[in-house]
């Protein structure tokens, strides 16, 4: 009969929500950051101590694998990553991590065995805090990380990937090898904490994920022309700002071609406006 221990796996979350632990209740485990270093540790001597093979690839990534009757079967992947934003949740990637871990040593206390492996991964910078941009580990294992990413992705020290990379003893030369293809996982299954209240207003215990946001960055640069906001019309100026402001929500002004006169709300602005609007005209 297949049991997970619940106690267990409560004490492996309170364990890993020790390391990085902030003087607000929260977690502060910055990819590649020492307290990310330590928990990766602690993750391998977990896997091993559950009669797992262990692998670490070359960003980090870190696998643990279960062997079973058909060993040349595509396996099952569970897991999530370890690296948190800063004063994070201690949910927030370790419960899937750790409940996989869980998984298989329930299936190691029953003597299980499957008919295809189970693998385990921690993804190694999944959170976009140092680097500005998140899913490195997993960008890696899809082909999506290229080499040029890994010198000019920088934190806010100036250090780059690479360097963090080569600071953990990894080896940032050797990324297309991370690179995985389709039909060499079987499935994928991650459990998350829900990082809302949908599923708790529902009255629901879980919920399953059918769709996902997908945030884009961008940086965009408006250039415009300096002009006397109490002199010139809407219509000789070359404003920065009104061609930006159809990308500003809840914003409404007048830019028509005759307007003498636009009024708008403060808005933040940085470096030179050059008289970027008025609620006068001439």
């Amino acid at each position: 009969m297949f049991a997970v221990n619940i106690d267990r796996l409560m004490g492996d979350l309170a364990t890993f929500a020790a390391i990085g632990a902030d003087d607000q209740g929260g977690v502060t485990r910055l990819a590649f950051s020492q307290a990310d270093q330590s928990a990766r540790q602690l993750l391998q001597e977990r896997l091993r101590a559950a009669d797992l093979g262990v692998r670490v690839d070359a960003i980090g990534n870190v696998f643990g694998r279960r062997e079973s009757r058909d060993n040349a079967l595509p396996p099952v992947l569970l897991g999530s990553h370890l690296d948190s934003v800063p004063n994070g949740g201690r949910f927030d990637g370790p419960l899937g991590v750790l409940a996989a871990l869980e998984v298989v040593r329930m299936l190691n206390d029953a003597r299980a065995e499957t008919r295809r492996p189970i693998e385990i991964v921690c993804f190694v910078a999944e959170e976009s805090s140092r680097f500005g941009t998140g899913t490195l580990g997993s960008k890696a294992v899809v082909g999506k990380l290229t080499p040029d990413m890994l010198d000019t992705l920088q934190d806010a020290e100036g250090r780059t990937l690479a360097d963090a990379l080569r600071d953990c003893a990894l080896m940032p030369g050797r990324i297309a090898e991370v690179r995985r293809h389709p039909g060499d996982y079987h499935a994928y299954l991650e459990l998350h904490i829900e990082q809302g209240a949908v599923l708790e207003y529902a009255g629901m215990p879980v919920g399953l994920v059918t769709g996902i946001a997908a945030p884009t960055r961008f940086r965009v640069a408006y250039t415009g022309r300096a002009d006397h906001s109490g002199a010139t019309p809407m219509g000789l100026r070359r404003d920065a700002l009104v061609a930006g402001m159809p990308w500003w929500p809840g914003r409404s002004w007048s830019s028509r071609s005759d307007a003498s006169c636009w009024r708008t709300g403060a808005l933040p602005a940085w470096g030179r406006s050059g008289c970027c609007g008025s609620s006068r005209g001439p």
